[in-house]
């Protein structure tokens, strides 16, 4: 039996979650004729979207700090897991600024302030070698 997503207000229909290609296609076809009802614009389905994509899927990394705005927050786990892609499975440490590069390449932007305390979280939790034949170099080492 097929899970039917709640009614929509604005549309007034069910939409049916497809089993196959078929019925997901049908689907779109569907939703693409009711986005120009009357009463629909384009920038209310686009605030429509974003505001799903932003309590979907990335509830759980942004947070309301009032008026200095929303931002982006990871929990240790989450750094943990980032690092641990980031270095990859055929190496074991990577030097912080390249580690740096690999989170960027990910879409994942620290400030200076922010490296400095992720730096310092390596450190409490016994991650990083310092390398004194390389001047000072910040090595991180990933967890199994």
């Amino acid at each position: 039996m097929p899970r039917v997503l709640p009614r929509n207000r604005k549309f007034d229909m069910e939409v049916p979650i497809a089993s196959d290609a078929h019925g997901a296609l049908e689907n779109l076809l569907n939703l693409s004729v009711k986005q120009f009802d009357k009463g629909e614009s384009r920038h209310g389905v686009n605030t429509d979207y974003a505001k799903a994509i932003e309590n979907e899927l990335s509830g759980h990394f942004v947070q309301n700090r009032g008026r200095a705005g929303r931002v982006l927050v990871f929990n240790q786990d989450y750094i943990l897991l980032l690092t641990n892609l980031a270095i990859g499975g055929d190496r074991e440490q990577l030097r912080f600024h390249e580690l740096v590069l690999e989170f960027e390449k990910r879409g994942v932007y620290f400030d200076k302030q922010s490296q400095k305390v992720l730096v310092e979280f390596y450190e409490r939790i016994g991650n990083v070698d310092r390398m004194s034949d390389s001047g000072d170099a910040v090595y991180v080492r990933k967890t199994v």
